[in-house]
Formats: structure tokens, C-alpha cells, sequence
């Protein structure tokens, strides 16, 4: 329940932060743990002129004295008027009870205005981190950028 919770408030503040009439970049995130048991999200959305791109990551680790289970979702979307949007991600097993992911979304209408936002995650037996970076950049302005980063221990030490 705890990590859908979660995740509702951070997709309430993804699309909080959008604006197509200025370059804006935001990110937000969450994690905590009971035990050996924990959770962690984190996102990001960025918007200039007529782009967007947002991405997201949440994960989870339980470990009991029997067994050890891990899970993620990672992904982002990216959209612009005029130009190009793009999006990648993966998320793989690393061969020792974890999982890596990682999302890009990006969008470029030309002409310098463009938008794009990062989410990277590492789920272990011990450890949960998270990192978003999203950025945005209008003609004749700096960029703006937003980072975003989180990690909960389940060492129990």
C-alpha cells in the first residue's frame, strides 16, 4: 500500500510541473523501509515551447531470513508538436540478486527548444538508489535543470 501510495503523489507531481508556454524542468521522489523490506521512486518532467519528455522509476527489496525478492519498473514518455520525440529504457537482472534500469526521454522541436529527462535505479538485497535529472532549454535562455536523488539502506546496519 505504501508504494501505491507512492507513486500516486509522485505522478500527481510529474504532471503538476509541466508548461508549454516556458522551459520548465521538475523532479520529486520517495523511498523508505521497515526492516529489510523497502520501496523507492523517483521521476522527472521537463517542457519548453511545444516539447515534453518525463521519465520514472520505482523499485522495491524484501529480504527475510529464507528468501530474497526484488522488483522495478522503469520507462518515460516524450512528445513535441514539430521535431522529434524519442524514448529508451531497460531494466535487467545483474546475476546477483538485483536489478539495474534505466530510461531516456527527450524531445526536440528545432531551433534550440528541446526537453529531456533521465531515470536511473539500482535495486539490491541491501540497498535501493535512484536518480532522475530532467532539463529543459529555450532560444536566448540557459537551460533549467532539476535532479532528483534517492537512497534507502537495508543493510539493518
Amino acid at each position: 500500500m505504501r508504494l501505491r501510495t507512492s507513486l500516486a503523489v509522485l505522478t500527481v507531481a510529474l504532471l503538476a510541473c509541466g508548461g508549454a508556454d516556458a522551459q520548465s524542468a521538475s523532479t520529486t521522489g520517495t523511498g523508505g523501509s521497515t526492516g529489510r523490506t523497502g520501496t523507492i521512486g523517483s521521476g522527472g518532467s521537463a517542457a519548453s515551447g511545444t516539447s515534453s519528455a518525463t521519465t520514472l522509476g520505482t523499485g522495491g527489496s524484501s529480504t527475510t531470513p529464507d528468501a530474497s525478492s526484488q522488483s522495478g519498473a522503469i520507462g518515460g514518455s516524450a512528445a513535441t508538436a514539430d521535431g522529434k520525440a524519442s524514448t529508451k529504457s531497460h531494466l535487467n537482472e545483474t546475476g546477483s540478486n538485483g536489478l539495474n534500469g534505466q530510461a531516456k526521454a527527450q524531445a526536440n522541436e528545432g531551433g534550440g527548444t528541446w526537453s529531456k529527462s533521465m531515470t536511473h535505479e539500482k535495486i539490491r538485497d541491501d540497498q535501493l538508489t535512484a536518480r532522475t535529472k530532467s532539463m529543459a532549454h529555450a532560444p536566448g535562455e540557459k537551460p533549467v535543470k532539476s535532479t532528483d536523488r534517492q537512497q534507502v539502506d537495508l543493510s539493518g546496519k
